[in-house]
């Protein structure tokens, strides 16, 4: 049965016959609503849907169909998926984060259509160690990797700021990415390693560079003023 029929179904039946139909296939509408030019009804619906959903396994199904709509679709919907995060429990957040760490990358997906926006939507809404443990994996490693030899630095520094402000935070994680590194020894690898020392170091340089620059600021006011 294809979506519009099935929508053109459900707006022919009352909203107890509606609900009723949530309850027994949550997962599947879902799915129905991602479904172009569909996606207007998405966010009004998921927010009842969310109540019938089971966890998990209904998670991983809804997260791929995502993926694929992402990564196959002409239909690219960031700033859907953006008030769909913010809406979501914090138990589906964390899932996210999870499946991202088995090597099924949605989040990378984002990385690569160089969508910040999104990822600074999706790091803001997940806690503090989730953020760290999402940008400590091997899979978002690599994909920072390759963004980081193609020069895309800014969003690479977003996703390490995000997930760790403070220099002893980004120390761990260059730890972390050091680690990966030694563990793939091919060639390269001494480039990859000083790329990204050089990366962090550029990170401190700036965050040392900042109160500097603000105090240089204050007396320019201040001389301003006198004059």
């Amino acid at each position: 049965m294809s979506t519009d029929v099935l929508c053109y179904l459900l707006s022919q039946i009352t909203p107890e016959q509606q609900m009723q139909v949530l309850r027994d296939f949550p997962g599947h509408l879902f799915r129905i609503f991602l479904h172009w030019p569909w996606q207007d009804l998405f966010l009004e619906k998921t927010d009842l849907i969310w109540n019938f959903l089971p966890a998990v396994s209904t998670y991983d199904d809804l997260l791929h169909h995502i993926r694929l709509k992402i990564r196959f679709s002409n239909y690219y919907f960031p700033e859907l998926f953006q008030e769909f995060f913010r809406r979501s429990p914090s138990d589906f957040r964390k899932h996210f984060a999870k499946q991202d760490c088995l090597g099924k990358t949605l989040f990378s997906e984002f990385l690569n259509n160089e969508d910040k926006e999104s990822v600074k939507v999706i790091l803001r809404n997940i806690d503090v160690e989730v953020r760290v443990r999402l940008v400590s994996c091997l899979g978002v490693f690599e994909c920072l990797d390759s963004l980081l030899g193609w020069k895309n630095q800014n969003l690479v520094e977003l996703c390490v700021r995000e997930a760790c402000p403070s220099k002893e935070d980004r120390e761990r994680l260059k730890e972390v990415y050091m680690g990966f590194l030694k563990e793939n020894e091919t060639s390269g690898v001494l480039w990859k390693k000083r790329k990204w020392q050089r990366f962090f170091e550029s990170l401190d340089e700036t965050d040392a560079s900042g109160p500097q620059k603000r105090s240089l600021e204050d007396e320019t006011v201040t001389r301003a003023k006198r004059l």
